[in-house]
């Protein structure tokens, strides 16, 4: 049913979307861009690191089991907003790079990529990983106008091992924790994945593809009253951070089904784990078998104009950059969390623009 409605959007979204082609405006060159990135990257940095002092500190937190630094970052109030800061300075840097590939832009762009990358894989994070590499490929898509993407023997052989990479990662990432511990050393790490590797590691079931699985297979069988578009409403307050929040903040759609299966199945874990929500699951849970084509005739819409954006301007294209990693959490996690991260990176990088548009101003006075 949700392919039904994906196929009907994207005929209605041929039939009504108007292809721009607006010609890119290069703001300097992408020279301003590139100072406002850099400036925007250097704020998240600091903000990420502060953000850990809640829990005392990063170095302190990665030591941790990841669940239960998730958690203790996710229950303690006053969390910074580092991730639409370090996104938009990806995008403005990387995008000012490619306007203009100086030697000096490509070794800072590749240095700030490198941090993110490095602290992202010491926190065993994928997903703000795959963001920043969604990011730059989106833009570089864009600036050099592909429109298709042809899988020839060496594209595939790359996603082959981008593939086992990212799953052979997600079974080895709690091994970081009693190494920073001291707990064991490289060669007990090195030592336990001889022992222990297997070819189950790689698949979809039990890596990122399963949790999404398991939430439809969940909500099909044990099926109660629809939510009649709750969860897709609760977006707009869900906006709020919890330090501005009236109240307890409710949980999402995702959050309260984690904490379900936390409390019916898996009680003595030290803390709730996340499931990745499937977008399709939340669909039926709304609106029944029925409502769930229709929701994904308006997703679709939605990223067909989205896909649009790129066409219209900076401003369009460094929109699109940031939205774009949501295609890929859209179907992961609720969509009130998706919503809530895809309106900061649009605000934050909004703000990004109108630094570039002023200081465009102050050097075409001079």
């Amino acid at each position: 049913m949700a392919s039904i409605g994906i196929f009907l959007g994207c005929l209605l979204s041929h039939k009504f979307i108007r292809i721009s082609n607006d010609v890119l405006n290069s703001l300097n060159k992408g020279g301003i861009l590139f100072i406002v990135g850099t400036l925007f990257f250097g704020l998240g940095m600091v903000l990420f690191f502060a953000d850990f002092q809640r829990v005392g500190g990063f170095f302190y937190a990665i030591s941790l089991s990841r669940g239960l630094r998730m958690s203790l970052l996710s229950q303690t109030r006053g969390n910074l907003p580092y991730q639409p800061f370090v996104m938009s300075g990806i995008a403005f840097a990387w995008l000012g790079y490619f306007l203009r590939p100086l030697r000096i832009k490509r070794i800072i762009a590749f240095s700030m990529l490198a941090i993110w990358l490095i602290l992202m894989l010491i926190q065993g994070d994928r997903r703000m990983l795959t963001y920043s590499l969604i990011i730059i490929f989106g833009l570089y898509c864009s600036i050099k106008n592909v429109s298709k993407i042809k899988l020839n023997s060496k594209g595939l052989f790359i996603m082959v091992i981008i593939y086992l990479s990212f799953m052979s990662f997600a079974q080895l990432r709690w091994l970081f924790t009693p190494l920073i511990r001291g707990e064991i050393s490289i060669q007990q790490a090195l030592s336990w994945i001889s022992s222990n590797a297997s070819v189950e590691w790689i698949l979809p079931g039990i890596n990122e593809f399963g949790g999404p699985y398991f939430t439809l297979l969940y909500s099909i069988e044990k099926s109660s009253n629809p939510l009649y578009g709750s969860s897709y409403l609760s977006a707009i307050p869900n906006l709020l951070p919890r330090s501005l929040y009236p109240g307890e903040k409710p949980p999402t759609i995702a959050q309260d089904f984690a904490l379900h299966i936390y409390e019916l199945y898996t009680p003595s874990r030290e803390s709730v784990i996340g499931w990745g929500y499937s977008p399709v699951a939340e669909a039926f849970n709304n609106f029944g078998i029925m409502g769930t084509p229709i929701v994904f005739i308006v997703i679709t819409f939605i990223w067909a104009l989205v896909g649009q954006m790129q066409r219209y301007g900076t401003l369009g294209l460094l929109s699109f950059s940031l939205l774009l990693p949501q295609t890929l959490n859209m179907n992961r996690i609720d969509f009130s969390s998706s919503f809530m991260e895809a309106v900061y990176s649009i605000f934050v990088g909004l703000i990004g623009y109108i630094m570039c548009m002023i200081l465009k101003g102050n050097f075409s006075r001079r």
